[in-house]
């Protein structure tokens, strides 16, 4: 699903019409209707506004992930959407492990990797 359809399709299930939307972010009726018609994309402030109102991510908004609502570790503070429900569960235990404890306080980059490479690993595991 494109941009321009899961923004029209965001903007109705909340019963707006484009001139509500247009208010809400401080845009005209035209530039709703350019999203959504024309092709056109939101500069970033606006991009991140939309997901904003919509409590969604942008990944959502441009089709990356047909997850709505972004799935956030308590623990890590990321993103685990994308991962399979067996990845989460080994996530979900290497944090008992006392040294995942002390990893908490590395830079989110740090806890991304370790997201990733439980992908890589579990996907190991299934060959």
């Amino acid at each position: 699903m494109s941009f321009a359809d899961r923004l029209k399709k965001l903007r109705e299930s909340r019963g707006w019409t484009q001139e509500d939307l247009a208010d809400k972010l401080g845009v005209s009726r035209a530039t709703i209707a350019g999203y959504e018609t024309k092709g056109k994309i939101p500069r970033d402030d606006t991009l991140i506004a939309i997901a904003d109102l919509f409590n969604t991510s942008t990944d959502y908004l441009f089709g990356r992930t047909d997850l709505r609502h972004p799935i956030i570790d308590p623990d890590l503070g990321a993103d685990i959407s994308d991962l399979t429900p067996e990845e989460v569960e080994f996530l979900n235990e290497l944090k008992e492990e006392v040294a995942f404890k002390d990893f908490l306080k590395d830079p989110e980059e740090k806890k991304r990797e370790l997201i990733e490479t439980v992908k890589m690993l579990m996907r190991g595991r299934k060959k």
